[in-house]
């Protein structure tokens, strides 16, 4: 990264390249801050202390970012409002990219009415990687035309035996109200 502008300072002083040597700094503590470089994780800063007549090295990594891409499929679950979210912040809509840091971030699919999300999950970004996969949205049909989503009596109910007045829970609210 050294030519792609990566660069460090002593405290707060004047840019140097990777391989420079400083002889000019004091006996001491000193910080060492590294400069930011397009879709690079940039090192967090490094205290030293400084004692003369000692040579002190200093090696640091520049990590570059990975990249993460959701395609969210049928084109009518999209138009309806299917967003993914990566590590609970904001919504991004299908096929927007993402830069992450390299690790593992959680993906999770919005609720949209109508249909079912895909499941939750887990997925692992590589430094200077681009990770690219589909997920579909599936209709939410009513095979028994009960007026209760199958997913919603699979999800709840353990199977499609009961109607929308029907209250398997005794919790006071049918089916149809929950």
């Amino acid at each position: 990264v050294q030519n792609g502008g990566a660069g460090w300072a002593a405290d707060g002083g004047a840019w140097h390249t990777g391989g420079d040597t400083l002889y000019t700094l004091a006996q001491g503590a000193h910080t060492i801050s590294f400069r930011s470089v397009d879709a690079i994780l940039t090192p967090t800063n490094v205290m030293v202390s400084l004692t003369n007549g000692v040579f002190t090295t200093i090696t640091v990594t520049y990590v570059p970012y990975g990249h993460l891409i959701v395609t969210l499929d049928p084109e009518q679950a999209r138009d309806a409002g299917a967003q993914w979210i990566v590590d609970g912040y904001e919504a991004v809509t299908s096929g927007v990219e993402v830069i992450l840091t390299p690790g593992t971030h959680w993906v999770q699919y919005s609720a949209v009415a109508g249909w079912v999300a895909p499941t939750s999950e887990v997925v692992t970004i590589t430094s200077g990687g681009q990770l690219n996969f589909p997920r579909s949205y599936a209709p939410d049909v009513d095979t028994d035309r009960d007026g209760v989503p199958d997913n919603w009596e699979w999800t709840y109910l353990g199977g499609m035996n009961f109607t929308e007045a029907d209250d398997p829970d005794q919790d006071g609210v049918i089916n149809l109200l929950e």
